[in-house]
């Protein structure tokens, strides 16, 4: 348990380094190369309605918000067709009964039911 407290905070660690390696350089950048024009990290604006242009690291990216809400329409139509498909499955019901038919059997077993005592007693 204490392995992953520790990779926890060994990434945590990295990237703060790396935040502050990338927000030196910029500021370097910025009074070196293009005191006139600073360099941000990022920056979101919305210069047309329905357009989100994001800028990073002097790179910029378009975003037409209308197609990416049609898109993402589209893409829950789907998902939710390929899980009505998939929950209505013969074969996933089979399945399905199967585990609750193992389950039953070992719950009804005497070394769970004493396992359970147990524990209720301790509760």
């Amino acid at each position: 348990m204490w392995r992953i407290g520790l990779i926890i905070i060994t990434l945590g660690v990295f990237v703060l380094i790396v935040g502050l390696g990338v927000n030196t350089a910029i500021q370097q950048f910025n009074q070196i190369v293009l005191p006139e024009r600073p360099l941000k990290l990022y920056e979101v604006r919305e210069s047309t309605p329905g357009v989100i242009y994001v800028e990073l690291v002097g790179e910029t990216l378009c975003f037409d918000v209308g197609e990416l809400k049609q898109q993402a329409e589209i893409n829950t139509a789907m998902a939710l067709a390929k899980w009505q498909e998939l929950k209505d499955s013969p074969q996933l019901q089979q399945m399905a009964t199967k585990v609750k038919e193992k389950w039953q059997t070992l719950m009804e077993k005497e070394e769970v039911r004493a396992v359970n005592q147990w524990v209720k007693e301790r509760i």
